[in-house]
């Protein structure tokens, strides 16, 4: 961002409240520095994040797939912007964004909890199985068990 855009005391405002989204992703370099100028970008020059760019950005985060960092990294990612659509001046419909960043969150905290889920239970399963063989080898040795 050019110093010419933060003239004035609400130019500087906007700038900072700009400056205090949180950085859920904790990658204030690379993608999020890119992000971050286009929209203070946007909010200096237009006043506004213009919809399609943040439908771009939002469509980001809306996929299911993928393992549990994948999954926890869409959930920052769509948390960033839920937080900017909870901005009443930066969109043109904040109440919309809002609706859609929820709904994203929501199917993206489901199937994290399925993926923490499965991984639990196929650990749990692993290691009772290991005590079902370490009980039997104790029991029977390495014989084969009796037929029932």
């Amino acid at each position: 961002m050019s110093r010419e855009m933060a003239h004035g005391a609400a130019a500087v405002e906007r700038l900072w409240d700009a400056c205090q989204i949180p950085d859920y992703r904790k990658d204030r370099a690379g993608s999020a520095r890119r992000t971050g100028h286009h929209f203070v970008g946007f909010l200096m020059q237009q006043g506004r994040i213009p919809d399609a760019w943040f439908a771009a950005q939002i469509d980001q985060a809306d996929r299911t797939d993928g393992d549990i960092d994948t999954l926890s990294s869409r959930i920052a990612h769509i948390r960033t912007w839920t937080f900017v659509a909870n901005r009443p001046d930066w969109l043109a419909d904040p109440e919309h964004w809002q609706g859609i960043a929820r709904d994203i969150e929501n199917k993206l905290s489901d199937a994290l909890h399925e993926r923490l889920t499965e991984r639990f239970v196929d650990r749990r399963t692993s290691v009772l199985m290991r005590r079902l063989r370490e009980k039997h080898d104790v029991e029977y040795g390495n014989r084969p068990r009796p037929a029932k």
